[in-house]
């Protein structure tokens, strides 16, 4: 699959940075660094663009930019819930803990 998504760094939404599909907005991202780590805090793909591999996307490029920042892993975490779990975990990520109220996961780089 070609990577046709972007995220548009160079302005905010209320959200977080815009995932761009050409000029159309198709959900948003909430992410940050530090030390060796990149840390995404959301990803939201709009309804009627979800489960067409957009999400798979948008971690690829956080992939990229994290190993070009010279990071040792990717985190997230999330509410537990089924359908958000079973997509990271499709992508890659491990579970490092979960709880009723929290779900953290990773993927080494």
């Amino acid at each position: 699959m070609s990577c046709n998504v972007r995220i548009d760094t160079s302005s905010d939404y209320l959200l977080g940075k815009p995932i761009m599909l050409g000029e159309t907005q198709i959900g948003y991202v909430n992410f940050g660094m530090h030390a060796k780590e990149l840390t995404i805090t959301n990803i939201k793909i709009f309804d009627e663009h979800q489960n067409q591999g957009y999400g798979t996307q948008v971690i690829k490029i956080l992939e990229q930019k994290a190993k070009q920042n010279s990071c040792e892993r990717l985190f997230v975490f999330h509410a537990p819930n089924s359908r958000s779990e079973r997509f990271w975990l499709r992508n890659g990520f491990i579970v490092v803990e979960k709880t009723a109220v929290f779900c953290d996961l990773e993927k080494k780089l």
